[in-house]
């Protein structure tokens, strides 16, 4: 299995995510959704998205501001605003 960059554009810019084993979405199996610690990016879990890419589509997100994603619009971000800007 292969590990594939990707971006989504949200409003303040791209958020930056690593994907393997994207046939299984079309199977209509719920993916795996990782996210890294803080303040890592989710580069750290390929290892861990290549395991679970063998039964499952996972999916590993960048935090805002991590990796390759783009930074908070705001100077100090509070955990509203995440929850906001990510839906």
């Amino acid at each position: 299995m292969k590990i594939k960059r990707r971006f989504i554009d949200i409003s303040i810019g791209s958020v930056h995510y690593y994907t393997a084993n994207e046939s299984s979405i079309e199977a209509q199996e719920l993916p795996v959704i990782l996210m890294p610690a803080s303040p890592f990016s989710a580069r750290v879990l390929n290892p861990l998205t290549l395991e679970i890419s063998k039964s499952r589509t996972a999916i590993a997100f960048d935090h805002l501001g991590q990796g390759d994603s783009c930074c908070p619009d705001e100077h100090e971000p509070d955990i509203s605003y995440f929850s906001k800007k990510l839906i």
